[in-house]
């Protein structure tokens, strides 16, 4: 019993769907005098053209908005990507290549110069750790 009713109400948002479009369709028919053209009284009327018109442009298509965002978003962490890269592979590598050309140059083979930064370093890191 219960089985039944489910079953009645299950069809009611079938039938009158199918039964509004096959109506419409009979009454498309009529007015166009084609079944190619049966559609065409919902497609042009007044009220959903612009509706249909914004349709046929993929502008209600949900998938085409997100398409469009995620290329949006796409070109903006690729500029990011490349601006990263740039930083550590071009100011990075080219800064850290001239500081250690200087610190080279600085450096000399004779025993009195490595003594020299040998005192320094330790100064610096004494300092250091006295201030913390």
């Amino acid at each position: 019993m219960i089985r039944e009713v489910a079953l009645r109400l299950l069809m009611i948002p079938i039938v009158i769907p199918l039964a509004g479009a096959v109506t419409s369709h009979i009454f498309g028919v009529k007015l166009k005098g084609s079944g190619l053209k049966a559609a065409d009284h919902i497609h042009y009327s007044p009220i959903l053209i612009k509706i249909y018109n914004r349709a046929e442009r993929d502008d209600l298509d949900t998938y085409a908005i997100c398409l469009k965002i995620m290329n949006k978003i796409s070109k903006g962490t690729w500029a990011m990507d490349r601006g990263l890269d740039w930083i550590y592979e071009k100011l990075i590598t080219v800064k850290t290549t001239v500081f250690a050309d200087r610190i080279n140059k600085l450096r000399s083979n004779y025993y009195v110069t490595y003594l020299g930064w040998l005192l320094i370093g330790s100064l610096i890191v004494t300092i250091f750790l006295l201030r913390s």
